[in-house]
């Protein structure tokens, strides 16, 4: 194997739901079986983009990719933007049995706690550093620390020092340092923690 640290996770983006069909979906549950699929995702709802399929389009294919992973006991990784109160809906009425990660979380601290007290994830990335991101940190202040996790959004949301600039996953190491400095926490500790937390979520991640 040329790469044994990557790992995939599999999935239709919102954006793109529009063209999922029964083929592409058969696609999807032959790629859940391999050996390093470690995820559906990333998936949900994107109400930014006018073009978009309509709202309950994306929430349709979006239970059904749920399904998916639930079949394969996979969790998903949640893309949410601007649809933050019918995505806690969702999980609140309709998504069980399955878990998951909310990708460059950008809700409420409501909304956090929410989910939080349902034992979801939380993934913090470059806007995570950002000056005027309190929200975002605040939320991060809150949750248990073992729901914490640090990632990319290659190559968007480049972290401070190197906003404006492409991103790249090496520097997930600086959202994490800020996330350690925001809690009061030596880097170390926090990374050997978020760390963990990936392998509980992702199971297959040696």
């Amino acid at each position: 194997m040329r790469y044994p640290h990557v790992y995939a996770a599999v999935g239709v983006h919102p954006d793109h739901v529009g063209e999922l069909d029964e083929v592409k979906m058969q696609q999807l549950r032959e790629m859940c079986t391999m050996e390093k699929t470690v995820a559906v995702g990333e998936i949900g709802l994107d109400y930014y983009w006018k073009e978009n399929e309509p709202k309950e389009v994306q929430k349709r294919i979006f239970l059904e990719q749920v399904d998916l992973a639930k079949q394969f006991d996979l969790p998903v990784i949640i893309h949410d933007r601007d649809a933050h109160g019918d995505m806690l809906e969702l999980f609140q009425k309709e998504v069980h049995g399955v878990q998951a990660v909310f990708h460059c979380f950008s809700g409420s601290l409501e909304m956090a706690k929410e989910l939080a007290k349902r034992g979801y994830y939380f993934g913090f990335g470059g806007t995570s550093t950002y000056k005027n991101a309190k929200k975002v940190r605040e939320v991060m202040q809150y949750i248990p620390k073992e729901l914490l996790l640090f990632e990319t959004d290659s190559p968007y949301l480049t972290p401070v020092p190197f906003r404006g600039k492409r991103n790249n996953p090496g520097y997930t190491e600086y959202t994490a340092r800020n996330a350690a400095q925001v809690l009061g926490m030596e880097f170390e500790e926090l990374a050997a923690i978020a760390t963990a937390n990936t392998k509980r979520l992702f199971k297959k991640i040696k």
